[in-house]
């Protein structure tokens, strides 16, 4: 929980903050899109957003895009369980700051074709091509939940291909063992 240390004028801090003393400073693309709700948005299940689908070898990988179309790009990576229909969320308020929300299916996901023996490293096999499809050369990166990991192994295997990057509420993947103290 967000709380505070110290007297009047000293930054938030959350949990983590806490423990390592670091103050909370929210990132700036997230401030963005995870901002003060100005609307309710809806999801409509009957008419989930159109998907575009970019062969990946021999897998298809799929994405929608939401928001400003000629604004920032920023590859946006859902969390675990989801889709890019969590990009949907965004949308007015992306358009709203001149955002571009490229958001993937990641691979076994809503339209995108499974891809068991994948590990982080291939963040960039599914999300280049994406990237690729979608016209843009270099986005910044947001991670939420379980698409955090994604969002930085991305940025840390094509660097040149990323601005910034944020990681939202982010989880350690399943195949990190033990749970880091901090996570529990």
């Amino acid at each position: 929980p967000v709380g505070r240390r110290g007297g009047p004028g000293d930054p938030p801090v959350n949990s983590y903050s806490n423990r390592y003393q670091v103050p909370f400073v929210p990132p700036a693309t997230s401030r963005i899109l995870f901002g003060p709700a100005r609307e309710s948005p809806t999801m409509d299940a009957a008419s989930p957003p159109p998907a575009d689908r970019v062969p990946v070898d021999d897998r298809y990988a799929a994405y929608a895009e939401y928001g400003d179309s000629a604004g920032r790009p920023v590859l946006f990576l859902h969390g675990t369980p989801g889709s890019r229909r969590l990009g949907r969320l965004f949308d007015a308020p992306a358009r709203r700051e001149g955002v571009r929300i490229v958001a993937p299916d990641r691979p076994g996901y809503g339209e995108s074709s499974p891809w068991p023996s994948r590990d982080l490293t291939d963040t960039g096999a599914f999300a280049a091509p994406i990237l690729d499809d979608a016209g843009v050369d270099r986005a910044g990166v947001v991670g939420f939940s379980g698409g955090g990991p994604h969002a930085l192994a991305f940025a840390a295997t094509h660097p040149d291909r990323v601005t910034s990057v944020d990681v939202v509420a982010g989880a350690t993947p399943p195949s990190c063992s033990p749970t880091p103290r901090v996570q529990r």
